[in-house]
């Protein structure tokens, strides 16, 4: 049986968006997870054995309540037993996790080791964003899983030796964020860049290298002015900002850096 060049296309763009669909509903199903996940972490719940409840009433959240995106547009934003709203957070949560495996897919599916161990890093990057937004605080247990992440891959491509310049780099950059960030506390009175901070900037230079790390904190920093500006606060969790440009370059570093500097 001879195929045509055209069916064989159709066949494979059909392919092609299927992987497309299921990257997107994993990445719903991660949204709404570490969702839940950081809100039980900011309120000192256990997060592994208890069920989903309602944050209002409290009451056990079944299947269909459960279910990423069209819950929460098929109850309407409201909980199905008190009526109470539920945050827009979790449809949002979870629509920008769908976004965020589409993307990596796309630029990582030559090398579906290296996707793994991304999405796992973006993942990370989510949840401690997640807390960092509600209590100003990045939990020392993702900065210990950023840099086992990122070990575990070195280990596992055979790079350890190699990638010591990574890990060289990685203090030099975040000694010397650690310096600015003691003048500039000193200068200003209040504390601008917390330790939480410089520990993440610490594991985002391990997966950007010098150069791009260098582009992370630029762009981070126009972030959390951006920010800023638009809230009107004095003080914003800068995790979030960090956790955005990091992936951002990890992902598009050398379109940024071709675009920027051409």
């Amino acid at each position: 049986m001879k195929v045509d060049s055209e069916t064989l296309f159709t066949f494979i763009e059909g392919q092609q968006l299927s992987i497309i669909l299921f990257f997107f509903i994993c990445g719903t199903c991660f949204g709404s997870f570490l969702n839940c996940v950081a809100f039980r972490i900011v309120r000192k719940e256990d997060w592994i054995r208890e069920r989903s409840r309602c944050p209002a009433c409290h009451h056990a959240l079944g299947l269909f309540d459960l279910i990423p995106i069209l819950s929460w547009l098929f109850l309407k934003g409201k909980c199905r037993y008190c009526g109470n709203k539920i945050s827009v957070q979790y449809l949002l949560s979870e629509l920008f996790m769908g976004t965020v495996f589409i993307l990596t897919y796309l630029e990582t599916a030559a090398d579906w080791l290296s996707m793994i161990f991304h999405l796992a890093l973006f993942s990370l990057f989510f949840c401690l964003s997640l807390i960092d937004l509600e209590s100003y605080i990045i939990p020392n247990g993702f900065i210990i899983l950023g840099i086992l992440n990122r070990f575990i891959l070195t280990v596992i491509h055979g790079k350890l030796l190699a990638d010591l310049n990574d890990l060289s780099d990685a203090f030099l950059i975040t000694l010397v964020v650690y310096v600015a960030a003691i003048i500039t506390n000193t200068v200003s009175g209040k504390e601008c860049v917390g330790a939480g901070d410089i520990k993440l900037i610490f594991v985002v230079c391990l997966y950007t290298g010098l150069y791009k790390s260098i582009l992370v904190l630029f762009l981070s920093s126009l972030l959390g002015l951006f920010v800023v500006l638009m809230t009107g606060k004095r003080k914003i969790p800068f995790g979030p900002c960090i956790c955005l440009a990091a992936a951002a370059v990890i992902l598009y570093g050398d379109l940024l850096m071709k675009f920027m500097f051409q």
